[in-house]
């Protein structure tokens, strides 16, 4: 339990295969890092404040690395070890940043946004050193009655994405029930 948080409803967690480390985020703006050391039960946390909601977290399959997707400042990459580092931190989608993905090998980040009237969510693919390699919005137009995506469907929030393994493909996938496929020419 947080027993210092006014608000301590947590968004998402993450455990690394170990068992070592787990992070989440929690809807007041913290980053919760918490660490065991191997053969005990004894936990330690550190919690990071100067976020917006931290609305998803996702760690690589060695629990070296971890994404966070944060409403008002974008997605972060951390390293994980005896402490949570932060690597980068890239700007923010229209929306704020819903849903975050890292692949195993901690290549490929991908980020989604809900979208927010300025015009649709938004997906955005990321290698590990920050550099944007896909950046697609849900293509939403404003009709006079709303925001629409391409086609007339009603919703054009961005809810998941998803990058593959090898950065080559990506899904966008809407609340609405659109979804996007995208591949790297």
């Amino acid at each position: 339990a947080c027993s210092v948080c006014s608000n301590p409803e947590l968004r998402q967690v993450a455990i690394s295969a170990d068992g070592s480390r787990i992070l989440a985020g929690d809807w007041c703006g913290r980053r919760h890092y918490y660490t065991r050391d191997a053969g005990t039960t004894t936990w330690t946390r550190a919690t990071q404040t100067g976020f917006s909601r931290v609305y998803w977290v996702d760690m690589n399959a060695d629990g070296t690395r971890a994404a966070v997707g944060v409403q008002e400042s974008g997605v972060r990459l951390f390293a994980l070890g005896a402490t949570a580092t932060q690597l980068w931190e890239r700007p923010g989608t229209d929306g704020g940043q819903r849903t975050v993905h890292i692949t195993p090998d901690a290549r490929f980040i991908s980020a989604a946004s809900r979208g927010g009237g300025g015009g649709g969510g938004q997906s955005v693919v990321h290698d590990s050193a920050g550099t944007p390699g896909l950046r697609r919005a849900s293509y939403a137009v404003n009709t006079g009655s709303g925001w629409k995506v391409r086609g007339g469907l009603v919703d054009h929030e961005a809810w998941f994405a998803r990058v593959s393994d090898d950065g080559s493909r990506a899904l966008l996938a809407s609340y609405g029930g659109v979804l996007y496929f995208f591949t790297r020419r």
